[in-house]
This record gives structure tokens, C-alpha cells and sequence, in this order.
């Protein structure tokens, strides 16, 4: 069987994944790294049950998701059920399982859908919590949570930041390893830079250019992270995860009135239409930031607000639009 690593090697795949391999080549290199180590996750639990993953079926689906539920967070398993509904498809597609078991588990892996989108729903720390998370005394747990509300990275830009990657000089944050292989730039301010170089300082000198390390001294690996959020969350009795300290740090600017524009790129979005579903912005939160900011920039004595009083009548709109050509 496939060794289960971040990437896996298209010629050390099983048969059925390096046929699923070809299918979705057109998609990034991180996402098929990504599916297939999912699917050869999957390829090894059937194995120890002596099952086949060409021969997939709900039970399959069911029992593997259930063991998943107790090592991950519920948006990971969300995840994971995407996945095997695509290779699922596929499978059905290519003639390797019927229709009725394809929708069988194109079903179960949906009604799991909105399960975990109710469970893992994503919610901001309050300040009363963040208050409390600073109170533990291990400064790389300090560090992991002050960086993931500082600057809002994903845990493995977390993991693969360099001290080459921050640029003193011009206060920058550059995140190279993020999705999508996207550099992005995130300025940062003195008193964010006085904190780094302190971590720095208690760091110490190492055998990598990496900023966070393992207790044994090596690169901070996504396990070791995960780990390292599961004994906070554990101790302070508060839910830690990387994602909702970026979640926290999106909901904070905009909470203090930072442009979404601006907050798509420190995200790193493609798009704002992607920070708008990510931060789940009400309508009328978005009407009422509008009206605050129309009145700040044409409640004052401007040409769209210099129109004396009594004189906007039938005539003066005639005039207007004659000499518009409206």
C-alpha cells in the first residue's frame, strides 16, 4: 500500500489512483496532492478491513468517516467527504460501481455536509477567550496564537514561514508557500515587529531557516501543530484550530472597519466574493456599513449635496437633464 505523505508520487499510486490521478490532472498540483493523500488515507483503512477501493460503498464511506470525526476537526471531515464524493463520481463514471451505490453515498457524504457545516460552524474568540489563551506560559503556544490573529496564515504558511520571509527593513510578512502557490505581502507595525524579534531571540540559533520548531528542534510540521492546538484547546477548555484564528483576525478588521478589499488580500482570497461567503457579512451589516460611510463621504458640503433647499423642482430636473442628454 501508499505510504500516506503530504505528496505522493504518481508512480508509487495503486492502479485505480493513478487512473483518478490522470482524471483530475487539470487541477492544481496542491489540490491533487491534497486528494490523493485523502483517497490513499481512505486505500489503507479498506485494506485493513480487506476491502477494495474500487469497489467503494456507503458502509465504506460511513465507517472511514467515522473514525476521521475522532482525529480531525469537523471542517476537515467536511472536507474529506467532498473528496470521496468526487472520486466516487468518478468511479461511477468509469463503470467501477453502480448508479445506486454512487447515489447512496452521494447522499450520505450531503446529509454529512450539512451535519458538519451545523457542528463545525466557524465563530470569532471573543476577547474574554483570546484574554484567556494568553495566559499560558509556553511561548511557542503564545507565538501560534498571537501570529494566527496578528496575520491570519493557514497552518501550513504557519509551518513553512522562513526568517528569510520577513522583511525587517520594509515590515513585511512574505507568505510564498500559500494556496495556490500565490505570494502575498502582509505589512506589519513596530510593535508586531518587536514581538517577532523577541520570539526570535528566545528561539535561539537552529539547524533550519524555519521561524517555528518542534520540541525535538525540527520544522513545525502541520501534525505537530495540530497537536499543539488540541492541548490548548483541552486546557483552557476553549476550541483551537488554526483556521479559527484566521477567522478571528477576518472578523476583527472587519469588525473595525478595514476595507473588504484589503482584507481579501491579506487573506489571500482570488476574490472579495470569497472573503463576503468567508465571513458570512449580513446584508444589512453591509447596508449599515454603506450608509455610515455615503454619509461621511457626501454628508458634507460637497457638488452632490450643494443643492439649495426648494430649488430641486420640476424645472431645474428638466434643465439637468437637457443639458446631460439624459
Amino acid at each position: 500500500m501508499t505510504n500516506k505523505t503530504s505528496k505522493v508520487a504518481h508512480e508509487e499510486l495503486s492502479p485505480i489512483l493513478r487512473e483518478f490521478d490522470d482524471y483530475i490532472s487539470n487541477r492544481s498540483q496542491q489540490t491533487r496532492s491534497t486528494y490523493l493523500y485523502i483517497l490513499c488515507d481512505l486505500d489503507d483503512f479498506l485494506f485493513k478491513i480487506n476491502r477494495l477501493l474500487e469497489n467503494l460503498q456507503r458502509k465504506d464511506v460511513q465507517e472511514y468517516l467515522d473514525t476521521r470525526r475522532k482525529k480531525c476537526s469537523m471542517n476537515r471531515v467536511h472536507y474529506d467527504a467532498g473528496v470521496i464524493k468526487t472520486f466516487a463520481e468518478w468511479l461511477w463514471e468509469e463503470g467501477k460501481i453502480s448508479e445506486e451505490e454512487f447515489r447512496k453515498i452521494k447522499k450520505y457524504t450531503k446529509s454529512h455536509k450539512k451535519a458538519t457545516d451545523e457542528v463545525g460552524k466557524r465563530e470569532a474568540l471573543s476577547e474574554d477567550e483570546i484574554r484567556k489563551l494568553f495566559e499560558i506560559r509556553n511561548p511557542l503556544v503564545r507565538m501560534l496564537i498571537w501570529i494566527g490573529l496578528n496575520f491570519g496564515l493557514r497552518r501550513n504558511e504557519v509551518c513553512n514561514l522562513k526568517l528569510s520571509d520577513i522583511d525587517f527593513d520594509k515590515m513585511l510578512f512574505i507568505i510564498r508557500y500559500s494556496k495556490e502557490y500565490k505570494t502575498r505581502a502582509i505589512p506589519m507595525f513596530t510593535k508586531q515587529v518587536k514581538t517577532i524579534k523577541e520570539w526570535l531571540r528566545l528561539r535561539g540559533q537552529l539547524g533550519h531557516d524555519y521561524v517555528f520548531s518542534s520540541v525535538t528542534g525540527r520544522r513545525l510540521s502541520r501534525d505537530s501543530s495540530n497537536r499543539y492546538y488540541k492541548q490548548i484547546s483541552k486546557q483552557t477548555g476553549i476550541h483551537v484550530y488554526s483556521h479559527r484564528l484566521r477567522y478571528t483576525y477576518a472578523v476583527t478588521l472587519w469588525r473595525n472597519k478595514v476595507d473588504i478589499f484589503i482584507i481579501s488580500k491579506m487573506l489571500g482570497h482570488a476574490n472579495i466574493q470569497t472573503t463576503m461567503i468567508y465571513l458570512r457579512v449580513p446584508e444589512e451589516e453591509v447596508r449599515q456599513r454603506y450608509r455610515e460611510e455615503a454619509q461621511r463621504c457626501f454628508g458634507r458640503e460637497s457638488l452632490q449635496n450643494s443643492i439649495p433647499e426648494g430649488q430641486l423642482d420640476s424645472a431645474f430636473i428638466e434643465t439637468f437633464c437637457h443639458s446631460t442628454g439624459r
